[in-house]
């Protein structure tokens, strides 16, 4: 997440995104993400996730985003 300070920001160092790209002509089965997602199960590649209320103006598609934004957890 972008901090609101210039300085902080120009020091971090965001986390690289590995994986597989999903080919837009013949997507993976289930999620979508999941070639690249560092929290991909076997349940990812089984189902689409459905999309679900995190926050009063946040909806996200994946099985893991209601613990993760009621942790606040990092996946970086």
């Amino acid at each position: 997440m972008p901090e609101a300070d210039p300085a902080t920001e120009r020091r971090r160092n965001p986390p690289l995104i590995t994986g597989e790209i999903p080919s837009p002509t013949n997507p993976p089965s289930g999620c979508f993400f999941r070639t690249r997602c560092p929290l991909s199960v076997e349940a990812c590649a089984e189902a689409e996730p459905v999309s679900q209320e995190v926050s009063s103006m946040h909806k996200a598609a994946c099985r893991f985003a209601g613990d993760l934004f009621a942790k606040r957890v990092s996946v970086a």
